[in-house]
Order: C-alpha cells, then structure tokens, then sequence
C-alpha cells in the first residue's frame, strides 16, 4: 500500500468509527430516558398514597 492509500484507509475507518460512536450515543441516551421514565413511574405509587407524615 502506498502512504495514499493508508491515509485513504485510516480516512474511512475513522469516518466509520464516528458513525458508530454517534449510533452508541443515541442508543446510551435514549437508553437512559427510558430508565428515567420507568424510575419515574416506579415512584408513582407511593407519590399517590399522599403524605407519609399523619
């Protein structure tokens, strides 16, 4: 390979990688969203049963 060609190579594989990375981040947020909005439901319950002082 010419010093071309493995500077076009590390080009792509990096492009590549930023695709990749920009995916895992999506999916790690949308991830987390969902376990904020399932902790959230989760404490509903006892929000409703009103104040736990008499």
């Amino acid at each position: 390979m010419t010093d071309d060609e493995v500077k076009e190579a590390l080009e792509a594989l990096a492009e590549e990688n930023h695709k990749i990375m920009r995916r895992a981040a999506i999916e790690a947020d949308r991830r987390y969203a969902e376990a904020a909005q399932k902790k959230g439901m989760a404490r509903a319950p006892e929000d409703s049963d009103g104040p736990s002082e008499p």
